[in-house]
């Protein structure tokens, strides 16, 4: 007979394989980035901000920039970290031979030796207590560790976690499941055969969780003393058959009440409607086997896994949706969001409802099996089918004809309806009107897109033939009034146009970046131009939208650009590049306050704004400062205190990074050296190291900040040292050297003195003898 747990196995990959994959964006760290090992175990955040992973091969330190590894060799204990504890300035690190290593001022310090293994350390009752594989708990009191009086001295005792002010449950890595009491005796104890527990968690309901080779287990406390601990049935949202029949090893709960959990065959997402989604490998984690979750200061979800460490940045929100499946195929042109958050999906095989909700996709039947392109500025929807205007209706969830056209017209990509009722459609073959059932061409040239401004006027891009204003003349008699107003960009391929709320005209352009046109009296315009120069990321635009705020998404080659409303005008943000979101966006709308929804060469993309671009900067941290070079070379981590230099010692290097990891690849950094001949602040760049030879002696500063997305300067790091002058530059060794000229100039002027007295005496005694002989 066969076993059922095969077969619902593959069910369940099936389902998964079906399901409409919501992908988030993991940003991935392995031994090729500097990882001491790729296996992790554990992962803690000190309160400084580094980031600390242990592992099977020892431990690592991320500072956003690069790890630092600690091993065997250069001063750990032993290779196999088990968890971390912070106390003041000293980071406790337990570890599997029994050790308990500090980690202060970046050096290792040989810590303390218990009994047996370290497994885990947590705070009870102000007490910091410590279990072990096999002698009970011990407590770190006044930077010692002692042995508390406890009633299980010899019990192999896994993770803690205080229930309440009275009790503290803990797993046993023999099967052990136990309550003490705040006087560590035991309240209760359950054995349970042939499962093992990696981790428990206490949720904000109070739920206290066991993650399990066996599955998933909530806990039911007993309510009096040796009582047994027994498992409660798992809430209907959690009845997920990968929850019930893998190994579970970690929980994490978010804010609005949804759950990370980690199995050995997946990540699960368990969101608060009771929807969840399963990611692996093809999402892009490291490895499908999840050993440790942790979350930051900043939010953000750090996964161990067994080929390395992933990261995904909450405040982003970006989830795709591009896994073809039996409804959705990866094809969608454009976004149409209708009233009740409804979404519209023009697509190549036909129209489709998206659900934002459910998260579901759902065909929507033409009239004909040709391209549909949605009618917008109508309500109900209208459809263009070619030779065709259809009325979307809600309840049949079908298009449904009304009217015939007077002919076809084939690659109609646009439409727009005009306030008097006429509609236009753009598309491969040119610009038309149609009135009533009557089509009219206008223009002849391929349009790549259509709007209609809060004035009446038709606007048309095109591919490469310039821009067009189009006003109509004669509504019965369909006379329109065409202009090329190409001059007034000076770009012929035109890619994107928007009327905003303040009746500005937005183009986008293949070569010339973004326009925008503030119409006046008499066809004049004002005209404010953004590119790559301005800090655009690329000079291709598509798409642009608007916030409620009045700030303008960019929707662009390389991803979201948005130009934040000042009093001074728009400041440009990077939000691709804050969130990590890289992709040509065709197509963006918002599906309520701060939700967005886009079109993408990568797929849908949806994400909800959190003000990224008000977030202030970091604070900057200097890493290290090597001074000096080869046998004079002094290194120092974690520079402070100000120092004084041999005048031998006259180049400097400096690392630096700030301790947030939103995005620490985007981060800019700027620095300057107080005291040099160039004191002016750098250029900011995404740079971590700056170097300077060749010093004069005296007085020099360092200094570094960072640039927050808000456009404001942190406040700089800075570092001070003195570079001593050589003793022949000293002015005592300057006066010494001029004495001694003086000196010798003095004497060789004495000698030549003597000299002449000599020469005198010579001549005078000469002419004496001459006169006597005389």
């Amino acid at each position: 007979m066969f076993s059922k747990k095969p077969i619902l196995l593959i069910c369940f990959c099936v389902l998964i394989s079906l399901s409409n994959a919501q992908q988030v964006n993991f940003i991935k760290y392995t031994v090729q980035d500097g990882l001491v090992a790729n296996p992790i175990r554990r992962i803690f955040q000190d309160n400084k901000g580094f980031i600390w992973l242990g592992t099977f091969e020892g431990l690592s330190r991320y500072d956003g920039y690069k790890f630092a590894n600690y091993t065997t060799t250069n001063g750990l204990s032993h290779n196999v970290i088990n968890s971390f504890y912070e106390v003041g300035n000293k980071l406790l690190i337990t570890e599997n031979n029994g050790a308990v290593d500090v980690i202060q001022n970046n050096s290792i310090q040989k810590g303390f030796m218990l009994a047996s293994a370290v497994n885990y350390a947590t705070l009870f009752k102000n007490r910091l207590l410590f279990s072990t594989d096999s002698s009970g708990l011990y407590e770190y009191k006044n930077d010692t560790i002692m042995r508390p009086v406890q009633q299980m001295t010899g019990t192999a005792l896994g993770h803690l976690i205080g229930y309440n002010d009275s009790l503290l449950v803990c797993d046993g890595v023999d099967n052990n499941l136990l309550i003490f009491t705040s006087d560590l005796t035991v309240f209760s104890r359950s054995k349970i055969s042939n499962v093992t527990f990696s981790d428990i968690f206490k949720d904000s309901k109070n739920r206290v969780w066991a993650c399990s080779s066996v599955g998933l287990k909530l806990l039911q406390i007993p309510a009096k003393k040796n009582q047994p601990i027994l498992f409660s049935a798992l809430p209907p949202p959690f009845n997920i058959f990968l929850l019930d029949h893998s190994n579970v090893t970690s929980i994490i709960e978010e804010k609005d009440g949804s759950f990370w959990i980690g199995t050995m065959k997946g990540l699960i997402r368990l969101f608060p409607d009771g929807s969840y989604q399963v990611y692996n490998e093809k999402d892009g984690l490291p490895s499908a086997m999840i050993y440790t979750l942790y979350r930051d200061k900043e939010n953000n979800l750090w996964i161990g896994t067994a080929l390395g460490l992933a990261k995904w940045v909450s405040k982003s929100n970006v989830v795709f949706y591009n896994t073809e499946n039996k409804e959705f195929k990866n094809n969608v042109d454009a976004i149409f969001h209708l009233e009740n958050e409804k979404i519209i999906l023009q697509t190549r095989h036909g129209l489709q409802n998206f659900n934002i909700n459910t998260k579901e996709f759902k065909n929507i039947k033409g009239v004909t099996n040709d391209y549909q392109t949605p009618i917008a500025g109508t309500s109900p929807l209208l459809v263009y089918c070619p030779g065709n205007v259809g009325r979307l209706e809600s309840l049949t969830n079908a298009v449904i004809p009304i009217e015939k056209l007077d002919r076809k017209v084939q690659g109609v990509v646009f439409g727009r309806q005009h306030s008097d009722g006429t509609f236009f459609l753009g598309g491969y073959e040119g610009l038309f009107s149609v009135k009533k059932t009557f089509i009219k061409q206008l223009l002849p040239h391929r349009i790549t897109c259509l709007t209609i401004d809060r004035y009446g006027y038709v606007w048309a891009g095109t591919w490469n033939e310039g821009l067009f204003r189009i006003a109509i003349k004669n509504n019965e008699d369909t006379v329109y009034d065409i202009r090329d107003v190409t001059s007034t960009i000076g770009q012929r391929q035109i890619r994107g146009l928007y009327d905003d709320s303040k009746k500005n005209i937005w183009i986008g352009t293949r070569y010339g970046g973004a326009f925008c046109l503030i119409q006046k009296p008499g066809n004049k315009f004002d005209m404010l131009h953004f590119n790559r120069q301005s800090g655009l990321m690329s000079d291709w635009v598509n798409c642009f939208a608007e916030s409620k705020t009045g700030d303008i998404w960019i929707g662009n080659y390389l991803g979201l650009d948005k130009l934040v409303k000042e009093p001074s005008g728009y400041r440009v943000f990077n939000f691709s590049k804050a969130v990590n979101f890289f992709a040509e966006i065709r197509n963006i709308v918002s599906t309520k306050e701060n939700d967005w929804i886009c079109v993408a060469n990568t797929g849908i993309a949806s994400f909800r704004e959190e003000n990224i671009h008000q977030t202030p900067p970091l604070q900057a941290t200097i890493l290290s400062t090597s001074l000096g070079v080869l046998e004079n070379k002094l290194t120092i981590l974690s520079p402070t205190e100000k120092i004084s230099l041999k005048p031998n010692q006259n180049a400097a290097r400096f690392e630096f990074s700030a301790l947030g990891f939103i995005n620490e690849k985007q981060v800019m950094y700027s620095y300057r050296l107080k005291g040099s001949s160039d004191t002016t602040w750098s250029k900011p760049e995404n740079i971590h190291e700056a170097s300077y030879a060749s010093l004069s002696p005296g007085q020099y500063t360092f200094e570094v900040k960072t640039i927050g997305w808000n456009g404001e300067h942190g406040a700089p790091a800075a570092f001070s040292f003195f570079i001593s002058t050589p003793f022949w530059k000293q002015w005592w060794f300057i006066g010494l050297a001029i004495l001694a000229i003086a000196v010798f100039f003095f004497s060789l002027y004495r000698y030549r003195i003597r000299q002449l007295l000599r020469l005198q005496n010579v001549r005078n005694s000469i002419a004496t003898d001459l006169h006597d002989d005389i």
